[in-house]
């Protein structure tokens, strides 16, 4: 009995590294990168690879999550502001395009008109993308279409999305370059005519765009297309935010697109103003033939100062929106309010880019007889 047992306390111990072995085997190979040939079973329960962003994202059908699609105030403001986006497309193109003929013929070889000319050209694609993106919304709140729709839709939008914003820094940053340029004009007039920016305008110009097409590119990353099958056959989709890229986002949103420019455009316009005072005070003390000839060149020079800061105040009043919406795109939105917001927020920097033919008529009179003179011609 005591050989048996012995025998038997002998074959389990001799087992048990041989069980042990087997057991670490896997975890030791996961551990060192060499397990290979995993067997049916293993391959059926492992997870699908994770990918960071997808165009399309495949959610279940619930009334909950689409029940805004019925929303009579919801359509009803949705068709509104279609209506004042494509006004205001129709007015951006047009006017954009009469400016940029009249600033060609107003002053060619002037600063400001220079800018104002390139300042047309990104204004003018950034309404039209801004019409873009309040279709695909629309289509997002129709609902029903098929799935291929929605699939050209999903990797329609994020790519005009980005270009979208990138259009909306370069106009900002040209908004920038105006009242930066002005403030030099006005504080070193004859430093400012050998400058390297007054040369280079135009690469200065370019440069500034591609930097923004750089910048505003990875952006497409912040939307993607949310897709449900519902079981009576239709499909209903949802253009939602990732929130992927939230450092990156505040970075070159709040910082380098919209709150960057923004502050210091305010700033530019604060020492212009305190400037044209100190100015006028200087002009209603002097006086005799000498001074006239001074204070008809500040008026004319006021002229283009005016322009600027109405521009300027403009462009302020309608980025300050905008921002307030960055902000609150980060939080949880329902799909009914996103969608208003969003249309709203369209509208509002569309009329920053398609009002400023009437900023030129009603504060420089240059451009106004310009545009008579460009009427009688035709």
């Amino acid at each position: 009995l005591g050989i048996t047992c012995s025998s038997r306390l002998t074959s389990i111990i001799g087992i048990l590294p041989w069980k042990i072995s087997i057991l670490a085997g896997p975890i030791a190979a996961k551990r060192t990168g060499l397990l290979t040939q995993p067997s049916m079973a293993t391959k059926a329960r492992t997870p699908a690879p994770a990918v960071y962003y997808r165009f399309v994202e495949i959610v279940n059908c619930t009334e909950a999550d689409y029940r805004y699609q019925s929303s009579g105030p919801l359509l009803a403001l949705v068709v509104l502001l279609n209506l004042a986006q494509m006004l205001l497309t129709g007015a951006g193109i047009l006017l954009n395009s009469l400016s940029y003929a009249v600033l060609t013929r107003a002053g060619a070889q002037s600063e400001l008109a220079r800018l104002l000319r390139y300042l047309a050209v990104p204004d003018t694609l950034y309404v039209l993308l801004n019409l873009l993106d309040n279709a695909c919304h629309t289509l997002q709140v129709s609902g029903g279409h098929s799935r291929e729709f929605y699939l050209a839709l999903a990797y329609l939008h994020p790519p005009a999305w980005a270009l979208r914003v990138s259009l909306v820094m370069a106009h900002n940053w040209l908004m920038l370059l105006i009242a930066l340029s002005r403030v030099i004009k006005i504080y070193a007039p004859l430093r400012s005519r050998s400058l390297p920016l007054r040369r280079h305008l135009k690469c200065v110009t370019i440069g500034l765009c591609i930097l923004a097409l750089t910048l505003g590119t990875p952006r497409f990353m912040e939307v993607n297309l949310r897709l449900a099958a519902c079981p009576d056959g239709l499909h209903y989709a949802e253009i939602a935010t990732t929130k992927l890229t939230r450092m990156y986002t505040g970075l070159v949103n709040f910082g380098l697109q919209i709150g960057g420019p923004v502050l210091a455009a305010c700033v530019c316009n604060w020492l212009t103003v305190l400037r044209v005072r100190r100015s006028g005070r200087e002009l209603r003390s002097q006086h005799g033939q000498g001074h006239r000839a001074r204070r008809c060149a500040e008026q004319r020079s006021g002229q283009a100062t005016r322009t600027v800061l109405m521009l300027t105040n403009l462009y302020i009043a309608c980025q300050l929106p905008q921002l307030a919406w960055g902000v609150i795109a980060l939080t949880n939105l329902t799909p009914g309010v996103y969608i208003a917001l969003t249309l709203v927020s369209n509208a509002v920097g569309s009329l920053d880019g398609s009002c400023n033919f009437f900023i030129y008529v009603a504060s420089n009179n240059r451009f106004k007889t310009c545009l008579l003179t460009e009427g009688r011609d035709y």
